[in-house]
């Protein structure tokens, strides 16, 4: 009962130990970006002492059972010649038997010796396996239910949130509130909202890796948790912020859902993902070894090939969590428009902070606290108070000059995701034709939503020397209906 205990307080003073040991190695760039080498020996000098000092204590209380085990069976052979030999004087034992009692004690004896040292390695042994035992015959708390259907088939992409609500087991409150809303076949929705009000948590019930604790979510009318995990999990394509990438080539890293895809189509899914330029420039090109966890290459380079890996797949719904949040806005708008001409059907599930990810969504869906504060579409797409809502929330920096509010009020000019209408009423037309004037043209019109809505500025009335509008960082001029 002492021996027990002792044993398995070595096995978490080795695994602290280790775990430090660990840690230090993964992050020792921040521990050289703030100078902490002195403090992180100390930690690993502390953990390490006190494993010593464990092992030593686990040691003596061995050393109190040992000698005792040891002193019987060496004293077991004195016996017999004391007791044997007074029995030889008397006549009472003949040296026949004598000899078969030596042997009897001898064969007792080692084994009593052994069973010492054994004892000890069960008790060590124990203490280790019991972690292991625990992780080897757990089981997972989601998986497929008793009447899951098989549906190998392909989704049409059809997602429906009906009042459901969420809470980590480990949690006090709610993480989502009576979320509802549905996203067709081939729609793009954007779910955007400040940090921790639950859009990762959401979009984490789809391929159910957490469970509702209310209300149901259903993909082509079926509820997820009549699905077979298998066929459901196959046909979303998950990218997300925090990426992980294996100890393989990139080509290896993209084909990993479905090694059976060709080069050509690996290249392809590169170029959906903006990937395809870096890639080439790599000495070794799709075969350059990937360390561990994507090391020596960027947070964007890393996103991109994550991005490519959950495109690969050809997935009915498509999950990108903040994805191009470590690219460049140039990288991204390419990233947009590969999203826009994909070769194939897909339903996509978008979480951004940025407005220029977000501005040809079919959808916006604003949360706050865990409830929807807002949702965003073609029908209320020029509605104030959404917008007014969604700039709170997302960018407490972008506000709305009094002027703005007074033409939005009474001339609807408010659709805070189609900037190029101000842009046709500044140059005086309602019809221009595509490339005709300098507010049409794809280039200048993309500039244009970039100086009138993604950074607070407002066109001045202004011109320069290409004649394009000159952001200017005052208040609004009403006269041009921004």
């Amino acid at each position: 009962n002492r021996v027990a205990p002792m044993h398995a307080a070595l096995r978490e003073k080795l695994a602290q130990m280790n775990t430090c040991a660990q840690e230090n190695i993964s992050g020792n760039r921040v521990v050289k970006a703030f100078a902490r080498e002195d403090y992180e020996i100390e930690k690993f000098d502390r953990a390490n002492t006190d494993y010593a000092e464990t092992n030593k204590a686990t040691g003596m209380v061995w050393l109190k059972f040992f000698p005792i085990v040891e002193s019987i069976a060496n004293l077991m052979p004195v016996v017999l010649l004391a007791v044997g030999g007074v029995f030889m004087i008397r006549g009472q034992l003949t040296m026949g038997d004598y000899v078969a009692f030596s042997g009897l004690i001898w064969a007792i004896a080692n084994p009593m010796r052994q069973m010492g040292n054994i004892m000890n390695e069960f008790q060590r042994f124990s203490a280790a396996s019991k972690k292991v035992m625990e992780l080897y015959y757990s089981e997972p708390k989601i998986r497929d239910e008793e009447n899951a259907v098989s549906h190998p088939e392909r989704f049409e992409g059809k997602i429906e949130f009906d009042n459901v609500s969420f809470q980590y087991e480990d949690g006090d409150l709610p993480v989502l509130h009576n979320i509802s809303f549905t996203a067709h076949p081939n729609e793009t929705v954007a779910i955007m909202g400040e940090t921790g009000c639950g859009k990762t948590s959401l979009i984490n019930l789809i391929p159910r890796f957490y469970e509702p604790t209310e209300g149901q979510i259903r993909i082509d009318g079926i509820p997820v948790e009549q699905l077979k995990l298998y066929d459901l999990r196959k046909q979303i394509g998950l990218a997300t912020q925090d990426v992980l990438l294996y100890s393989d080539t990139i080509e290896g890293n993209i084909a990993y859902g479905d090694d059976s895809i060709k080069m050509n189509e690996v290249v392809k899914f590169a170029r959906y993902s903006a990937a395809a330029d870096f890639i080439s420039k790599m000495p070794e090109g799709y075969d350059t070894l990937v360390g561990e966890r994507g090391v020596g290459l960027s947070g964007g380079q890393k996103q991109r090939i994550s991005l490519a890996r959950a495109l690969a797949i050809r997935p009915s719904v498509l999950i990108l969590d903040d994805t191009t949040s470590a690219v460049d806005m140039e990288t991204e708008k390419q990233i947009q428009q590969s999203l826009r001409e994909l070769d194939f059907p897909c339903t996509k599930i978008v979480i951004a902070q940025r407005i220029s990810t977000t501005k040809t969504a079919d959808k916006i869906i604003v949360l706050q606290n865990g409830y929807i504060e807002e949702m965003i579409n073609e029908k209320n797409m020029d509605n104030y108070v959404a917008y007014a809502k969604y700039t709170q929330i997302v960018d407490p920096l972008l506000t709305v000059p009094k002027s703005y509010q007074k033409i939005c009020k009474t001339d609807g000019f408010c659709d805070p995701f189609e900037w190029h209408r101000r842009c046709v009423r500044l140059c005086g037309a309602d019809d221009y034709p595509a490339g005709a004037g300098p507010c049409n043209s794809g280039e200048k019109r993309e500039a244009f939503i970039f100086s009138c809505g993604n950074a607070g500025r407002h066109l001045s009335g202004e011109r320069d020397l290409h004649n394009n509008p000159k952001p200017h960082y005052g208040g609004c001029q009403s006269e041009y209906h921004l």
